[in-house]
């Protein structure tokens, strides 16, 4: 398994750096993402690295299906001592909505950078949420299943509809959208 390691002048003046581990050798490719704002830094032998981690740390995803230009299916398996459970909610652990959402947009992420030229000088903004809808609580214990799929590109900005289940039942789906642009650093 290859290790890639993608440090940001933010991160080297925070003494912080990121670690993506990634191998296209193996199935499945397994993909440390750190962050919503920071599917980003693509290197040749890897699909993404990342910056900027969230307060709330980092998500595993685990890439089952890569479709290129078309879809990617990915699982996070929730366990309960992920820190925002503490406070979401004591006594009645569910994992918040939003974080939903944040691993779809990281498994749009693997898709978009897997063909995606000049991975290195790119970054992937999350530009907006369309008809996100909650179904069931998704708790510790839970594999969360998100399946991700192209509606629309043009140049460098897009369009993905997702879906993320639990035993095969519905719990959240939306649309997102992002558009791709230099990284300010290069």
């Amino acid at each position: 398994m290859g290790v890639d390691t993608a440090t940001t002048e933010l991160e080297q003046r925070q003494g912080r750096k990121t670690t993506a581990v990634v191998s296209r050798e193996m199935t499945p490719v397994v993909v440390v993402v750190v962050g919503l704002a920071g599917v980003a830094h693509g290197r040749e032998k890897g699909i993404l690295g990342g910056q900027a981690p969230l307060p709330h740390g980092r998500r595993r995803l685990q890439v089952l299906e890569l479709e290129d230009g078309k879809r990617c299916k990915a699982v996070k398996n929730v366990t309960g001592n992920e820190s925002f459970f503490q406070g979401h909610f004591p006594g009645a652990a569910v994992m918040p909505g939003v974080l939903i959402i944040e691993a779809m947009a990281q498994v749009a992420g693997v898709l978009i950078y897997r063909d995606l030229p000049n991975k290195e000088k790119k970054l992937i903004y999350f530009t907006g949420i369309e008809n996100a809808k909650f179904r069931r609580p998704v708790v510790p214990g839970d594999q969360l299943r998100i399946e991700m799929e192209f509606l629309n590109r043009r140049n460098n900005f897009g369009k993905m509809q997702g879906r993320a289940t639990v035993d095969g039942k519905l719990a959240a789906e939306a649309v997102v959208t992002f558009a791709v642009v230099e990284h300010p650093g290069t």
